[in-house]
């Protein structure tokens, strides 16, 4: 009665214990790509080239469990592009200083002009981890942001525009005629003209595709570093159309003496229907673990107090020079008491233990999965304890078949043990198909029996 009474408080703690294993983290990333506001400019002698860019973000991110998990946070990124351009356009209907109507044309040559945008970033997306071992994890991220612009600019680098006046009432073209209206305009103030340029130009929210792939690796206790990349894609039009000409003229300035020509950008241009921003690149940064899995102080006495009764129970099973280690605390290579207990509790509860399986399944159920904690304990201890996992199925298929199932069990056995931070050389997994039945493969009873895997300690270093 003692003993079904202390395997049933033990495996209440487990589960406790296994409540505690949903992680927390902030993390701290940033990095860097092309990074490009993507348009086209019609035209086959306009080019538009993407430009690099840079994201930073903070944040938290929550797991559920072992592979799958929540992220948040907020972030900037910038964006960059440029646009070379050899075109003409026209407005028609202008009236000149003498109040004669003409239609204004603009040529541009080689206008070059770069444009650079500020995103502030609220990204959410779906985790996926993946343990290689008990340090490196394999980190997915999938979903989506919204991002606010919060700076727009552009900068002339190159080029020059001929402005000419066609007057119909004359059949008059003037041109290159500066003291006309009609200069050259290079991005300078000439002693003919202000060229006023807008403040920048107008984009709306982004909503963005987000897909990350990176690796983490614990580097200190609670501390992982990350590296990976990254894949944004907007999913809408950012422009505000407005529908106008880059640049228009403005008249005669009686205060200045000047004419002058309002500057409104490349994107302002009717030629520009869509916008799309698109990003991919290169970061890293850390994970810093806020709620690492401790177990509560009430938790680990009472499972000392329950490992300590166990051994008692079971001592008549045990070695009696296992029981004088424990009673000692330490042998003469250095093993404490708490790994000699580690050790007996293994062998009173996982050796010849057997996870059932339903009908060609390889799910393990959350009551085998207690189970596995209970001896991931030990096996974390003893460094050179080597679990033997080894599956069997029933005789409903094919040799072949039942083969690569009972693999696949042992295979699934064997991850919830790495998940848990067993060392993966500690794990030997195979496969007897349905070779070694437990009980006569006759009724489903007997089948359901021999539908297992079956965990044995094969070698203990002590």
């Amino acid at each position: 009665m003692k003993k079904k009474l202390l395997i049933g408080i033990s495996l209440l703690m487990c589960a406790l214990t296994q409540a505690q294993e949903k992680e927390q983290y902030l993390y701290v990333l940033g990095g860097g790509g092309v990074h490009n506001l993507s348009y086209t400019f019609p035209g086959n002698q306009n080019t538009i080239n993407g430009g690099l860019g840079y994201q930073l973000s903070i944040g938290y991110s929550y797991f559920f469990d072992s592979h799958w998990g929540l992220n948040t946070g907020i972030g900037i990124q910038s964006f960059n592009s440029s646009s070379k351009l050899n075109f003409s356009d026209s407005i028609v209907n202008q009236i000149d200083a003498e109040g004669e109507k003409y239609k204004y044309f603009a040529q541009y040559n080689n206008w070059t002009e770069t444009q650079q945008s500020l995103f502030f970033d609220i990204p959410l997306n779906l985790l996926y981890r993946l343990n290689f071992n008990s340090k490196t994890k394999l980190l997915l991220g999938l979903g989506g942001k919204v991002s606010f612009p919060i700076y727009n600019s552009y900068k002339i680098t190159d080029g020059n525009i001929v402005t000419s006046g066609y007057y119909e009432r004359y059949n008059l073209i003037l041109t290159d005629l500066p003291q006309d209206g009609f200069p050259l305009i290079q991005d300078k103030t000439d002693s003919y003209y202000n060229l006023n340029k807008s403040i920048g130009y107008n984009l709306k929210p982004a909503f963005m595709l987000l897909f990350d792939l990176g690796i983490t690796r614990e580097i200190h206790k609670n501390l992982d570093f990350y590296i990976g990349g990254y894949l944004n894609y907007g999913l809408n039009n950012i422009l505000n159309l407005e529908y106008k000409n880059i640049t228009s003229p403005g008249g005669y300035d009686q205060n200045t003496q000047k004419f002058v020509f309002n500057y409104n950008g490349v994107l302002a241009a009717n030629q520009i229907a869509i916008i799309t921003p698109v990003s991919f690149g290169i970061k890293l940064g850390l994970y810093i673990k806020v709620s690492p899995n401790k177990t509560p102080k009430i938790i680990n006495e009472l499972q000392e107090k329950i490992l300590r009764d166990t051994v008692i129970v079971e001592k008549e099973i045990i070695k009696s020079v296992y029981v004088d280690r424990i009673v000692n605390n330490t042998d003469s290579i250095g093993k404490t008491k708490q790994q000699y207990v580690d050790f007996v509790t293994a062998i009173k509860n996982c050796s010849n233990t057997i996870i059932q399986f339903k009908a060609t399944s390889a799910i393990i159920t959350k009551y085998d999965q207690i189970r596995i904690l209970e001896l991931s304990n030990a096996l974390k201890a003893n460094k050179n304890m080597i679990l033997h996992i080894i599956g069997h199925t029933d005789n409903l298929s094919s040799h072949e078949f039942n083969i690569q199932l009972g693999l696949r069990r042992a295979e699934e056995v064997k991850q919830k043990f790495i998940d848990l931070g067993v060392n993966s050389s500690q794990l030997k997994t195979e496969s007897k198909g349905f070779d070694h039945p437990i009980a006569p493969n006759n009724s489903e009873i007997n089948r359901e029996k021999n539908r297992r895997v079956q965990l044995e300690i094969d070698a203990i270093g002590l």
